[in-house]
C-alpha cells in the first residue's frame, strides 16, 4: 500500500507559536523596566564618572609629586647637621590618592617621612603604661657607650647636641622634632631649584607643602615625620587632650594607623 504524503503543517500553529514568543519577550521587557524603576540609582553612581580621577592623570600627578618630595628631602639632608635626626628618602604613601579613592578636583597627597635617631643613639618605645593615653607612645633615647660615629668624620657643618635639641628628660620630643622638620623643610624649599615653586602654608594644625607650576593645578602635600618601632610607626603629632602627668605631653607620639 503506497505511503500517504505528509500533511501540511497548519499555519495556525505557527501563529500561536509566534504569539507565545511575543508574550514572553514582552514579559521580559516589562520585568526589566519594573526592576530598573523600583531600584533608583544612587547619587554616587550618578556622579561617579564626573568626580573620579582618571587613572592616567592621577598617576602623572603621583610620579611628579614623589619626585619633587624626594628632591626636597635630599636638600633637607644636605642642610642637616650633626645631632639632627636622620631623614630617609623612602617616603611612605598614605591617604586616598593611594587607595584609588581620589576625586576631582583635589590634587592632594599624604606622605609619612621616616626619620631615625643619630647613629650614636638608640631608641626604645614605651606603650601601655598607665600615664600614656591610648594610641600614643613615648620614645626613650639613650647614648651608646663609644660616643663615636663615622658621621662625625664625614660632616663638616656645625654640630648640635641631639639630647638638648630634640629631647625632654631623655624622651624624644614630638614638638621639637616637628618644629625642626618644618624649619629644615622651609629652608630646603627656599633653596629648591626645579620646574616648580615650593611654598609651605599653615592650615590649622597641619603644615602643607604647595607645589606650584604654570599651566597645572596646584598640588598639596602633607609631610608627616614618623619614627619606626618594629612594624609600627609613630608620628610627630602632639596629644591635644587634657590630663595630669609628671612628664610633658610634648614627648607623646601618636601611633599611625595609615601603615
Amino acid at each position: 500500500m503506497p505511503s500517504l504524503p505528509p500533511r501540511p503543517v497548519n499555519g495556525l500553529f505557527y501563529f500561536i507559536l509566534f504569539c507565545v514568543f511575543v508574550l514572553l519577550l514582552l514579559c521580559i521587557i516589562f520585568t526589566y523596566c519594573y526592576r530598573k524603576r523600583s531600584k533608583p540609582i544612587s547619587i554616587y553612581q550618578q556622579v561617579a564618572d564626573k568626580i573620579a580621577f582618571p587613572n592616567s592623570q592621577l598617576l602623572e600627578h603621583k610620579v611628579f609629586t614623589e619626585n619633587i618630595v624626594k628632591k626636597l628631602l635630599n636638600k633637607m639632608q644636605e642642610l642637616s647637621v650633626i645631632g639632627d635626626p636622620d631623614i630617609s628618602s623612602d617616603i611612605i604613601q598614605t591617604g586616598s590618592a593611594f587607595e584609588d579613592l581620589k576625586v576631582i578636583p583635589q590634587t592632594e597627597f599624604d606622605f609619612l617621612i621616616p626619620i631615625s635617631v643619630p647613629s650614636t643613639y638608640s631608641s626604645i618605645c614605651e606603650f601601655d603604661i598607665d600615664d600614656i593615653p591610648n594610641a600614643f607612645g613615648k620614645i626613650c633615647i639613650s647614648k651608646h657607650e663609644s660616643g663615636f660615629s663615622f658621621e662625625q668624620t664625614a660632616r663638616y657643618r656645625k654640630s648640635g647636641n641631639f639630647l638638648e635639641k630634640m629631647c625632654n628628660d631623655h624622651y624624644l620630643s614630638s614638638k621639637a622634632v616637628r618644629e625642626w622638620f618644618q624649619s629644615l623643610a622651609d629652608r630646603a624649599a627656599n633653596e629648591f631649584k626645579g620646574d616648580a615653586r615650593l611654598v609651605f602654608s599653615q592650615q590649622g594644625p597641619a603644615r602643607t607643602l604647595k607645589i606650584i607650576r604654570n599651566g597645572n593645578p596646584t598640588i598639596s602635600v602633607d609631610l608627616v615625620p614618623a619614627i619606626k618601632n618594629d612594624n609600627v610607626y609613630l608620628v610627630a603629632k602632639i596629644y591635644g587632650g587634657q590630663f595630669e602627668m609628671d612628664h610633658c605631653k610634648d614627648v607623646l607620639w601618636r601611633l599611625s594607623f595609615s601603615v
